[in-house]
C-alpha cells in the first residue's frame, strides 16, 4: 500500500549523504509519484525524466534511488539544470521547482501545463500558486497537497492511492 512509503527502507539510501529524513521521505515518494500517475502522449517504455530547476536538498537522494530502483522495467533519469534557457521539457515527466525559481514560477507552470508535465515543490504555498504537488509538514511529518486544477489542465491524472494521501487544494 502507498502508506509504507512514508516510512522509507533506510537501506534504499546512501548512508553518506548528509540529509534529513524529511527529505528521504521527499525522495521516495517523487520515485513512487512516476508509479501512480498517468502522462499522456508520453513514450510508454523510455525512461521516466525528472527535471530539478535551481538546487534541493533531495537530489542526491534521488539519484541514489534512482540508480538502484527502476519502476515498472523503465530507468529512472535525473537532470538538473539551473536556468529557463535549458528547460527542455519534451521527455520531462516530472519538473521539480527549486526554491530559487520563485519568480520565474508562472512561466514555468504554463510551459509545464503545455507539455503535460507534472510540477513538484516543496515551498509554502506552491500548491495555491499552481504547483501540481507540493510536499509540505503537518503535525512532524511529510504530507503533500495536490492541485488538481493544474493536474487537470496538465491532463495528468494521478490515481486514488495519491489522492487518498493527498491534501486537495483549488488554486488560490
Amino acid at each position: 500500500s502507498m502508506q509504507l512509503i512514508l516510512h522509507p527502507n533506510s537501506s534504499a539510501f546512501d548512508s553518506s549523504a548528509k540529509s534529513s529524513y524529511g527529505d528521504k521521505v521527499k525522495a521516495v515518494f517523487l520515485h513512487h509519484f512516476l508509479r501512480y500517475i498517468t502522462w499522456p502522449d508520453r513514450d510508454q517504455s523510455g525512461p521516466y525524466e525528472i527535471i530539478f530547476i535551481g538546487d534541493s536538498s533531495i537530489i542526491p537522494i534521488i539519484e541514489s534511488i534512482a540508480k538502484k530502483k527502476k519502476i515498472s522495467n523503465r530507468t529512472v533519469q535525473i537532470r538538473i539544470i539551473q536556468s529557463t534557457g535549458e528547460l527542455d521539457l519534451e521527455t520531462c515527466h516530472i519538473l521539480f521547482i527549486g526554491q530559487s525559481k520563485k519568480n520565474e514560477l508562472p512561466k514555468l507552470l504554463k510551459e509545464s501545463i503545455n507539455h503535460h508535465v507534472l510540477t513538484v515543490s516543496d515551498q509554502p504555498g506552491y500548491a495555491l500558486q499552481g504547483v501540481a504537488i507540493n510536499f509540505i509538514k503537518k503535525e512532524g511529518r511529510i504530507r503533500f497537497e495536490i492541485n488538481l486544477d493544474t493536474m487537470k489542465a496538465a491532463e495528468i491524472t494521478p490515481s486514488s492511492q495519491i489522492l487518498k494521501l493527498a491534501h486537495l487544494v483549488k488554486n488560490g
